[in-house]
């Protein structure tokens, strides 16, 4: 078993050694992707801003449970403070000696409190270095922005311009996490540098960083990403989704661990903190929500228990703890982050456009999900195009705008659509959220919409889902009813009738009577009349088409 599993492990090693010596060139899905990311993450201040949260949401409580979370908070705060110090690059603190150690720069003015910290930090900045992991982020290596041998495209060089605040924001959390677990480990085996550390400790603690940052964070490169996204498809469908594997994966270790017994019970120990910390920042940040198990709990009772003619899951947990309980603290300030931070959904997501739940949409499904960004961005552009055409100009110049300018152009004095309308409104002029605050609108401007707007909109997709559903199955029932009647089945009748009062019960709305039985059977007989041949013609032209069609029959008569 053994053998087995190491000839494995050599074969994938070997596999990605090859594909990092000889990338395929991938220029379509490069395309594709660069487009995606300019258009929904580029140039969009509250995508930076939500990645920043990574490192309170999950590697606090990640590192917490090992190494306390009141030092791992003070570490943590130290790292930030000399990340921003040194300008969001470490290195730049550093000079290379002969001997490939690195050494504090002597021209720097720092107190010796700041000396001591760099210089502390150095074994683990020189082997996160030379590993690639400072400064480079695995987003920029998805895109194609610096494919080896390549000189930069147009292309290129717009989506490195946009992905700057995102990829920034990014080295950020890989550096403090990386910063902050080293020196974590090393006052750990040190007694809070009581003793000097030797060389092998230095070495473990920097490896042990770098492990942690990579279970925290996610990888850097593309050749250390699933193999599922190195293919061209792969590379497509699975953008932006490394990262949700990432997690799910630190967060089953972890349970494994919990259960493991052949782990230590202080290894047991810690790993029932690290979950129990990452749902509790999960709960704080996004709610109810957000936390990991809670996504697959509400698709469950979606598709087993729960039908289009009733509430979803979410909205019968949102009406019996409150919009802030399900959606967190911040939500509760008026800005609704739950749907960028939570830690559910990450790989599998519901189209929120699309009111059909459960396995009925498989096509939809598998285009939303294979399709990756890349589709719902050309839908987009699309729809931005047909919206200029019919004269909705405002709307069609926002959805052919990059997400983070459009987020922009709607509150911009004078032309945006929601200063010249006074607030959030239909297609047709009906006010969805009105009274739009400053500060929602600068919240809006940054990119992320009012929690009243967000929650109105789910609120109506839910009601307007339900209606539809709703409506199609008193339809289905009275066409039964029409069928069963015209030839004269007695006994499913009845069981129709039946259906029906059980339908009148659930939605005193719809109620089917008496007379909405005579009704719909007058209109079947009319459109019986109007069918030729399986086909309605409408009134205004039922004589043409009759005419036409006797045209047709005595045509295939001379075949005959």
């Amino acid at each position: 078993c053994n053998k087995k599993s190491f000839g494995e492990i050599r074969q994938e090693l070997n596999r990605r050694l090859d594909y990092a010596k000889n990338p395929p060139l991938q220029r379509i899905s490069k395309a594709l992707n660069q487009g995606a990311f300019i258009y929904t993450i580029g140039f969009n201040i509250s995508s930076a801003l939500v990645n920043l949260s990574q490192v309170p949401l999950f590697v606090m409580p990640y590192l917490g449970a090992r190494y306390g979370y009141e030092e791992t908070g003070r570490k943590i705060g130290t790292m930030g403070k000399l990340v921003t110090s040194a300008k969001n690059n470490i290195t730049n603190m550093y000079d290379v000696a002969e001997d490939g150690t690195y050494i504090l720069k002597k021209d720097l003015k720092l107190t010796k409190g700041l000396e001591k910290e760099y210089t502390e930090l150095a074994p683990v900045v020189k082997m996160a270095t030379e590993r690639g992991l400072l400064t480079t982020s695995f987003l920029q290596d998805a895109l194609g922005i610096d494919e080896s041998g390549r000189e930069r495209s147009v292309a290129d060089r717009i989506s490195a311009f946009s992905a700057i605040p995102f990829n920034h924001g990014e080295r950020f959390n890989r550096q403090v996490t990386i910063l902050a677990a080293y020196k974590l480990d090393i006052d750990s085996l040190t007694n809070k540098g009581k003793i000097k550390p030797t060389v092998e400790q230095e070495d473990r603690a920097a490896k042990n960083a770098i492990y942690n940052a990579q279970a925290t964070n996610g990888g850097t490169v593309l050749e250390t990403a699933p193999s599922i996204s190195q293919n061209a498809i792969g590379r497509v469908a699975m953008m932006y989704k490394p990262y949700g594997l990432q997690m799910y994966y630190t967060m089953l270790q972890s349970t494994k661990k919990m259960l493991d017994s052949n782990f230590s019970g202080k290894e047991r120990k810690i790993a029932v903190k690290q979950l129990a910390g990452i749902h509790g920042t999960a709960l704080f940040f996004a709610g109810v929500y957000g936390i990991p198990l809670y996504g697959a709990i509400s698709m469950f009772f979606n598709i087993f228990f729960l039908d289009d003619e009733e509430e979803d899951f979410d909205t019968i947990v949102r009406k019996y703890i409150g919009e802030g309980f399900f959606k967190g603290v911040p939500t509760m300030a008026g800005i609704d982050v739950s749907n960028r931070i939570r830690l559910t959904g990450l790989l599998i997501q519901n189209n929120r456009y699309n009111q059909v739940r459960g396995p009925d949409d498989v096509e939809g499904f598998l285009g939303f999900h294979l399709g990756g960004p890349a589709l719902s961005t050309g839908k987009r552009l699309i729809r931005g195009g047909m919206d200029i055409y019919n004269g909705e100009g405002k709307r069609g110049i926002e959805s052919l705008l990059p997400a983070g300018i459009a987020n922009m152009f709607k509150v911009f004095p004078g032309l945006g659509r929601i200063n010249t309308e006074g607030g959030y409104k239909t297609r047709r002029g009906d006010p969805i959220y009105d009274d739009v605050s400053l500060g929602e609108k600068f919240g809006q401007f940054v990119g992320f919409a009012p929690t009243g707007y967000t929650f109105q909109q789910e609120r109506n997709s839910i009601l307007k889902g339900i209606d539809t559903a709703a409506n199609k199955k008193r339809s289905k029932l009275l066409k039964k009813y029409y069928i069963a009647n015209t030839v004269g089945d007695w006994n499913e009748l009845q069981d129709i009738q039946k259906d029906m009062d059980k339908f009148n019960k659930r939605h005193p709305d719809h109620v089917i009577s008496g007379k909405t039985i005579q009704k719909s059977m007058k209109a079947h007989r009319k459109t019986t009349n109007l069918m030729h041949h399986g086909v309605k013609f409408s009134t205004a032209l039922d004589q043409a088409m009759k005419e036409n069609s006797a045209q047709w029959d005595q045509g295939l008569q001379l075949f005959e």
